[in-house]
């Protein structure tokens, strides 16, 4: 495996903690999937969706952080889908466990070199039919990781 697919794996594992059993408000972590388009195929909810994005080889102006190596950013996003009432306190909730996890270890098992830039955050609340309310997170974060050269991302 590659450090990258690694690293993705690590944020996967973070997010499958998310349960009510290991303090958080929510059971999301039972439902975790990668690159899934929900409105395809609406996977049970509480539901997280992990969209990582491409890889940046660099940090415009700093130096790699020792001769031989290279700085790569990876921005995610995380997608959560829970039901919700009308002000949307499921939703909140929701946001604030994919926040905890990704906080719990931003080094991911020291496979990073933590989160570069401001990790964002927002909440929604849809009308899903009859369903009832859909809440909607989205939280979005640019990880930080350094490799040497020639070695796959």
């Amino acid at each position: 495996m590659s450090r990258l697919s690694d690293i993705i794996e690590a944020v996967e594992t973070a997010l499958q903690g998310i349960k009510q059993s290991a303090g958080y408000h929510t059971d999301a972590g039972y439902h975790v999937h990668l690159r899934r388009e929900f409105q395809l195929s609406p996977p049970d909810k509480p539901a997280l969706i992990l969209w990582p994005g491409d890889v940046t080889d660099s940090l415009d102006g700093d130096p790699a952080p020792s001769q031989g190596e290279e700085n790569h950013l990876l921005p995610i996003e995380i997608e959560g889908y829970i039901d919700t009432d009308e002000r949307g306190e499921a939703a909140e909730n929701l946001r604030q466990d994919i926040l905890k996890a990704l906080k719990a270890d931003q080094y991911f098992g020291g496979l990073t070199e933590g989160y570069s830039g401001n990790t964002s955050s927002t909440v929604e609340v849809e009308e899903a039919g009859e369903e009832g309310l859909l809440g909607h997170v989205q939280v979005k974060a640019t990880i930080f990781f350094v490799t040497g050269y020639g070695e796959e991302d």
